[in-house]
């Protein structure tokens, strides 16, 4: 009897292990929402259902410095929550509804933080977004935001394009095609007017690279429309090499490939 009652214990015992073994712990979320109980958390939560993306008002500086190699050494100012329903269509209008499901599946950040503006020393930056590896910043939640011009709009929607697509650059989601690469200028270190002649529309900066070049060509390419671009940068006076356009038909082509969409269609809706 003793056995076979210490038999039934090694069995139980062995079923319990078993069972804990296959029945793994709760993974923990990285950041509890929603933040708040405003109508606008509901969208925020359905929002991450969706995407599996955090929009946060409420986070700390290492949420949005943090850069894995390279911290931001700027800062991001809290965001004022009346306009948190601005922000959220304006991500809507700007990103969500101008590229495909699938593509947005694969590309929406970890985080995406409400920022009044973003800089130093309380100056906000010319553009007002951020990017790093993890998240972008959206840095235009407060009263600016609804006293913009449609024309402001729409450089405001290139630069958080840009931001977004900054991002799948650092993590390394996009990287630059082969093809742009063996068009690329060998030193970026250029000074003066932007180098129009060497195929580049990117205004000469401090640490422009291949990255940065790229990034120029896919501004301009979903922020404006065709008939625009043909009459600027792709105009035989300014793209007197010819390499503008052979640069530009890489990167519409790089999306088609890999995306499944045309970038010059979204900017021709800009």
């Amino acid at each position: 009897m003793k056995k076979y009652a210490l038999f039934l214990l090694v069995v139980v015992m062995a079923a319990c292990s078993k069972e804990d073994k296959l029945t793994p712990s709760p993974v923990k979320p990285l950041y509890q929402i929603p933040q708040g109980n405003q109508p606008y958390d509901d969208t925020i939560v359905k929002l991450y259902g969706q995407y599996k993306t955090y929009i946060l008002y409420k986070y700390t500086h290492a949420d949005f410095a943090y850069n894995l190699l390279n911290n931001r050494t700027d800062s991001a100012q809290a965001p004022n929550l009346t306009y948190v329903p601005n922000a959220l269509e304006m991500l809507r209008k700007g990103i969500l509804n101008k590229y495909p499901e699938a593509f947005l599946q694969k590309t929406m950040p970890q985080k995406i933080l409400l920022a009044s503006s973003i800089g130093n020393t309380g100056k906000p930056s010319a553009s007002n977004f951020a990017a790093t590896i993890s998240a972008m910043t959206i840095g235009w939640c407060d009263s600016t935001l609804v006293k913009q011009t449609p024309e402001n709009m729409r450089f405001i929607y290139r630069k958080m394009n840009r931001a977004y697509f900054e991002r799948l650059m650092l993590a390394n989601i996009i990287t630059v095609p082969a093809d742009f690469s063996a068009l690329a200028y060998t030193s970026y270190d250029v000074v003066g007017p932007v180098p129009y002649a060497l195929g580049i529309v990117e205004p000469p900066a401090f640490g422009n690279n291949q990255t940065t070049d790229f990034l120029g060509f896919v501004e301009h390419i979903m922020g404006y429309t065709k008939s625009e671009l043909d009459a600027t940068i792709l105009s035989a006076s300014v793209d007197k090499s010819g390499k503008i356009k052979k640069k530009y038909a890489i990167v519409v082509k790089f999306f088609l490939d890999n995306y499944n969409f045309d970038l010059q269609a979204i900017g021709n809706a800009s």
